[in-house]
């Protein structure tokens, strides 16, 4: 658990250190917008997928950049489905192991070293990594720095900008900084909710103090950086975090219910909650022989002491 502490903390060190040389980097002019760098490589990548997807707005009939930034952000979460597949099946697996952890903890409370190895040797068992859940950010984080330098130094065609299809509601320029738009807190205020909204559907266990940390953290954060982001970089991570939330629950529901899910591995989850159940019962069985052996009197042969001498007494023997 260490481990993963050690690597929430170094991720959130990083996600820092990106927004400093977000917020830092690039040269501005006197009214601080930014002056453009249309030679970049990420120029390259970003420009021609966003002219590719607007041409494929324009074939059905919505020509919208925004539309293109979505869709964007679908291919890049159909890409990372099985990432998330497999972090929404470790925290799942880590939840019904909470008993288990709980005792393991109970038991090696004064004994960090041995706690931290029963725990990993729990892991291993039931085949679990935990530095799973932290694998989708550190995926999203170099798109992220692509797409930020990219949408900040490209522009479409003027001719698309003055149609107004380089804008989205209220900004008419999809590269202009969030801090300059007309409302320049409202865009980072929807980020910092959706970051929470995606955080708190991760959320295994509400006594994790490195969860709950993350839960307060990367909201407030995302409301700071997102003001140096393009608002076309802010649009997509309000898509990213609505879709990632809309995919939790699909993948929550298929894990529940089975459904699309390979017959082999369902029988396996089948055959792996069934052992539990049953370790379960015996535990419980267990712990109530043991309470009813301290129920026990403590001098177990008085009663047929005394059924004896009652016998004794008796006026008559039928028997004899």
């Amino acid at each position: 658990m260490k481990k993963k502490k050690l690597l929430v903390i170094l991720l959130i060190l990083c996600l820092a250190l990106a927004a400093f040389g977000c917020s830092m980097g690039g040269n501005v002019d006197e009214d601080g917008n930014i002056v453009r760098n249309q030679d970049s490589f990420t120029v390259t990548i970003v420009g021609g997928i966003l002219n590719g997807l607007f041409q494929f707005t324009e074939m059905i009939g919505l020509p919208s950049f925004a539309l293109a930034i979505f869709l964007l952000t679908l291919i890049v979460k159909l890409l990372t489905h099985p990432v998330n597949v497999k972090q929404q099946k470790s925290m799942k697996s880590m939840s019904v192991l909470q008993p288990e952890m709980k005792k393991i903890n109970e038991k090696y409370a004064n004994n960090p070293e041995k706690r931290q190895e029963a725990t990993m040797k729990l892991y291993r068992e039931h085949k679990i990594n935990p530095m799973s859940s932290c694998l989708p950010l550190l995926i999203q984080l170099p798109i992220l720095m692509i797409l930020f330098y990219g949408m900040r130094n490209w522009i479409p065609d003027q001719s698309l900008i003055d149609a107004g299809y380089y804008g989205f509601l209220w900004i008419n320029d999809l590269s202009q900084m969030v801090a300059n738009t007309k409302w320049p807190y409202l865009l980072p205020l929807v980020c910092a909710l959706t970051t929470l909204l995606q955080q708190s559907m991760s959320i295994v266990n509400l006594k994790d103090r490195t969860q709950m940390m993350m839960l307060v953290i990367f909201p407030v954060m995302f409301f700071f950086v997102a003001r140096q982001f393009p608002a076309g970089l802010a649009l997509y991570w309000i898509f990213y975090g609505l879709l990632t939330a809309v995919q939790s629950l699909f993948i929550n529901f298929r894990l529940k219910t089975g459904i699309f899910t390979p017959a082999e591995e369902r029988l396996q989850r089948k055959e792996a909650a069934e052992e539990l159940k049953e370790q379960r019962k015996e535990a419980a069985k267990k712990q109530q022989e043991k309470a009813q052996a301290k129920q026990q009197p403590a001098h177990p042969h008085t009663h047929s002491h005394e059924s004896a001498r009652d016998e004794k007494n008796l006026p008559d023997k039928p028997w004899k």
